[in-house]
């Protein structure tokens, strides 16, 4: 093997992770027959509406330029309307649809012109043969934002459908405001975390997704370790029914592998990004390691920006369990195992800790997505700032050398979570007031 292309070696905890990759047959029946009484949806017309979490959403369709012919694709909008509200682009992964990212439209849709497509091959989207590279079908996709008038936008990427962001982020970089980029593999790899690589490949011949509701109960059950609410289970398995679709998915990976997808990010991708990256992981990912994200900053180097996220649950912790708030408070850490220092101005789409801790879903989102509209280089300070009280030398969880005096050019020092005192090069740490989040920053440069 060539050795740019070496593969990282596993850590132990992951190797053990990924061995209950297969979900028992047991458990998927039991499951289903949970949702034995779910019959498909009947498909949407465009300009159909539903009011969800409060919001009101309007399915499209259209039908653009592609594959030497046209190309029909249906995605659903919400928030403020065409031309006025800053856009925000939603791509799904696999099983799912534009239905994945309700929750978080309807809690921006006061601020933000919010788009969630399906993908080409899922839901009510495109489904005939044709250009099924990740390439071919992102570059499809941007035809479509194209015709819908959206022109530069804040994208954010779950899954399969990162792997499509990835090509957009890399070829239209002055159009990306901020990439918020969800749950796919990144630098490192190892063909042990891809298991399910051959099996979505030979699904036409094996049978795999021959029956729709079982393939999305076995998916979720494979990799989520948060339960779904019951009604959105539901939906789910709706949107994974439309005809078609067992047939037009497994051509993604007939035209690639984990492997090739890893090769080409690697060493073309990556270079080009330039917008800052939101990189959100769960953090007991089964098939991506959160050690591998570690020294990401350090292999996204022309990025404005590189922030790493760490959500409790399995691959797609804050997605499959999408009540759950995203974290979005950039300054709190439980953890700097993932931190450096960042010898730059911290850009706006920082956000300071800020006061959030009414409406978390809405406000805390809403600050996630400005990380990419009001970029521009400078610190902004948002929400109230308390001023410190300076604590008393022997107060519980204070380490000894916490209290050093102030020195010209350097930042008071502060305690440090678990009473570590920490020095004053280096980033201060909190304690993050949401149990079960775990923010890591790093910075390119």
């Amino acid at each position: 093997m060539d050795h740019e292309w070496r593969y990282t070696e596993l850590p132990v905890r992951a190797r053990q992770a990924i061995e209950g990759f297969v979900p028992p047959d047991a458990l998927v029946a039991r499951r289903l027959e949970r949702y034995a009484d779910v019959r498909p949806r009947p498909a949407d017309h465009d300009g159909d509406t539903e009011e969800v979490d409060g919001a009101v959403f309007t399915h499209h369709f259209a039908d653009v330029p592609g594959d030497h012919e046209t190309v029909r694709w249906h995605y659903v909008e919400t928030g403020t309307g065409a031309g006025t509200g800053e856009p925000v682009v939603f791509l799904h992964g696999m099983p799912d649809s534009w239905f994945l990212w309700h929750h978080q439209m309807a809690a921006l849709a006061d601020s933000y012109r919010c788009i969630a497509i399906d993908l080409k091959g899922y839901g009510q989207s495109e489904k005939g043969r044709g250009d099924y590279r990740h390439s071919g079908a992102a570059g499809q996709l941007v035809a479509l934002l194209d015709a819908i008038g959206v022109d530069r936008f804040t994208l954010v990427t779950h899954d399969r459908g990162t792997v499509q962001g990835d090509h957009i982020a890399a070829a239209h970089p002055g159009r990306v405001r901020h990439y918020v980029r969800g749950e796919q593999h990144l630098h490192h790899f190892h063909p042990d975390l891809a298991p399910q690589d051959d099996l979505l490949a030979e699904a036409p011949w094996s049978g795999l997704m021959e029956d729709p509701k079982r393939f999305v109960v076995w998916s979720y059950a494979s990799v989520g370790n948060l339960p779904v609410a019951d009604e959105d289970m539901r939906r789910v398995i709706q949107e994974y029914s439309h005809p078609g679709i067992t047939r037009a998915v497994p051509r993604y990976n007939m035209a690639s592998t984990f492997r090739k997808e890893w090769i080409e990010r690697r060493g073309d991708l990556i270079p080009r990004w330039r917008a800052p990256v939101t990189l959100l992981q769960g953090r007991d990912s089964r098939t991506q390691p959160r050690e591998f994200y570690a020294d990401a900053a350090e292999h996204i180097p022309h990025a404005a920006g590189v922030e790493v996220r760490y959500v409790t649950g399995g691959t797609s912790g804050p997605w499959r369990a999408p009540r759950r708030p995203v974290p979005s408070c950039a300054r709190c850490s439980a953890s700097d195992d993932h931190r450096r220092p960042d010898p730059r101005p911290r850009p706006s789409w920082k956000d300071n800790h800020g006061s959030h801790a009414q409406r978390p879903d809405r406000d805390r989102l809403r600050r996630l997505v400005r990380a990419g509209a009001g970029h521009s280089g400078t610190p902004v300070r948002r929400g109230r700032q308390r001023r410190r009280r300076r604590p008393v030398p022997g107060e519980p969880g204070v380490g000894g050398d916490a209290y050093r005096r102030r020195s010209p050019g350097r930042r008071p020092l502060r305690g440090g979570c678990g009473g570590t005192g920490r020095r004053a090069h280096r980033q201060p740490l909190r304690r993050c007031r949401h149990p079960g989040v775990e923010h890591g920053r790093a910075a390119s440069g």
